[in-house]
């Protein structure tokens, strides 16, 4: 029977793994990988273990949204990823599920990310919410009314 395992963080021969997850989700070279998780505190890693053996990894950021005028609290997810090999047994799914409980437990209120797979985060309960909209225009094209 297949055991699975949440961990935080990761060191020695995960990291290699998290190296290989994020080369090969992602399509990055193997040293814009490297480099991706080296941009991650170690404890910032999450990973989901099948049998002691790494197959999906996630980070997670502190952060905050501010409403009213006040910061509350959020998990950003971001670097989700499964190995090639690993895909389409929920593994992804049961990384986030353990993920947010992680939150959950330790009180944080929101958590958030710019979601690649629509199906996967709405399974998780996430929904699409905000929106950033910008205009430009020329100053020379302001009229200014002096009456």
């Amino acid at each position: 029977m297949t055991q699975f395992t949440y961990q935080r963080g990761a060191e020695g021969d995960h990291l290699d793994a998290v190296e290989q997850i994020l080369h090969t989700s992602f399509g990055l070279t193997r040293d814009s990988a490297t480099q991706r998780w080296k941009d991650l505190s170690t404890d910032q890693l999450r990973l989901l273990l099948e049998d002691g053996r790494p197959v999906a990894t996630l980070a997670m950021l502190p952060m905050g949204h501010w409403f009213g005028g006040r910061c509350v609290g959020a998990g950003g997810v971001n670097a989700v990823g499964v190995g090639p090999a690993d895909r389409g047994g929920g593994r992804a799914r049961r990384l986030m599920e353990l993920a947010l409980r992680e939150l959950h437990d330790q009180g944080v209120p929101l958590s958030s990310l710019y979601p690649a797979n629509d199906t996967l985060y709405r399974h998780c309960g996430y929904e699409r919410a905000g929106a950033r909209w910008e205009a430009e225009l020329p100053l020379t094209d302001l009229r200014v009314d002096s009456g």
